[in-house]
């Protein structure tokens, strides 16, 4: 059986009805979805699907945590992830996602949530990720200190005093310029 099975919903079945799921997206739903961010995690999701005139009205509430990689270390760190949102699914002639309504192809009337729920999963993650203070790779930091890549709060070292007070040959150029037009 299709791991993403229980992820399909007949919206022809569905007709003057709602339907609830109560579905987990755990390690074998990430590695069947392929998505680029994530590969692992534990998260309930609970999905109501109610006809809503001549559209479907598809809300998903959903909390767990997911393991992305430490932009600091390069190890895997766990990020906890929860959340709700609706989307307007409607029948058509062929399948389309404009941001705001989902079409599914009236002939098929299947709609796949796998995708959804990635995306909804996602798009909780914080752009930068890195562990708390003290809790990287110790390894990692050492290599990064070594090489003054690092500072205290984990992102890249802005150079030394003496680089900093140093102006590109551009600007100086430009200074010029003004200081001789005044």
């Amino acid at each position: 059986m299709d791991r993403l099975e229980a992820y399909k919903i007949d919206l022809k079945a569905l007709q003057g009805n709602e339907m609830a799921l109560s579905l987990v997206a755990d390690n074998e739903f990430f590695a069947a979805v392929q998505g680029p961010e994530i590969e692992q995690g534990a998260v309930n999701v609970d999905v109501l699907v109610k006809e809503a005139g001549d559209s479907f009205m598809v809300d998903f509430q959903f909390e767990g945590e997911v393991q992305v990689i430490c932009d600091r270390c390069l190890e895997p760190m766990m990020i906890p992830v929860s959340g709700d949102s609706c989307t307007r699914v409607k029948f058509g002639e062929e399948y389309d996602d404009d941001g705001e309504v989902i079409v599914v192809p009236e002939k098929e009337g299947i709609l796949d949530l796998s995708w959804l729920v990635y995306e909804q999963i996602a798009l909780q993650i914080p752009i930068r990720h890195v562990h708390p203070e003290g809790e990287c790779s110790a390894e990692m930091q050492k290599a990064l200190s070594s090489h003054g890549a690092s500072d205290s709060q984990g992102g890249a070292d802005e150079g030394t005093s003496e680089q900093s007070d140093r102006i590109d040959p551009r600007w100086e150029a430009l200074k010029k310029l003004i200081s001789t037009n005044n």
